[in-house]
C-alpha cells in the first residue's frame, strides 16, 4: 500500500517541476491524478479499494506522517502561490477535497468498469472544474 502511495507522490511531485502559478499548480494536481490513476489502474484500484489498511498497519503513524509531509508541501506551495494581498480563506483539506475529489469519484466507478468515458479523456475537464472550484477564473 505504501509503496503505491509513494510511486503516485513521485509522480505528482514531478509533475509540479516547473510550475509558476497557482492555476498552473492546481492544473497539474489534477493532471497527475488522472495520468497516473490511467498509467497505474491496478495500483490506483488496490490504494482506492484499501484505504483502511493504513489503519491497521504497524506503523501507521510513519505513513500517516508522511502524508502528511506531502499534503503540508502542497499548502505551503498554495500558500506561496496566492498574491501578497491573499491567504487560503479555508482549510487546506477543502482545497484538496475540490481539486482531487471530483477526480477520484469518478476514477473509482471508471476502474470498476461502471462508468464508459475514459477517464483521460475527462483531463481538462476536471482541471477546469478544479479551477473554478478554488476561485480561480482562467478556466476554459
Amino acid at each position: 500500500y505504501l509503496e503505491g502511495l509513494r510511486s503516485f507522490r513521485a509522480f505528482q511531485l514531478a509533475a509540479f517541476e516547473g510550475v509558476t502559478s497557482l492555476e498552473s499548480g492546481v492544473r497539474a494536481v489534477v493532471y497527475a491524478n488522472v495520468d497516473w490513476i490511467g498509467q497505474q489502474p491496478d495500483w490506483a484500484r488496490f490504494l482506492f479499494n484499501h484505504r483502511g489498511v493504513l489503519a491497521h498497519a504497524p506503523d501507521a503513524s510513519g505513513a500517516r506522517s508522511e502524508l502528511g509531509t506531502s499534503q503540508a508541501a502542497f499548502a505551503e506551495w498554495m500558500a506561496a502561490s496566492l498574491p501578497p494581498h491573499q491567504r487560503l480563506r479555508w482549510p487546506l483539506e477543502a482545497y484538496l477535497a475540490l481539486v482531487v475529489g471530483p477526480v477520484h469519484e469518478y476514477a473509482r466507478h471508471w476502474l470498476a468498469g461502471q462508468r464508459t468515458v475514459p477517464l483521460a479523456s475527462l483531463r481538462e475537464f476536471f482541471a477546469d472544474a478544479a479551477c473554478r472550484a478554488v476561485g480561480l477564473d482562467g478556466a476554459a
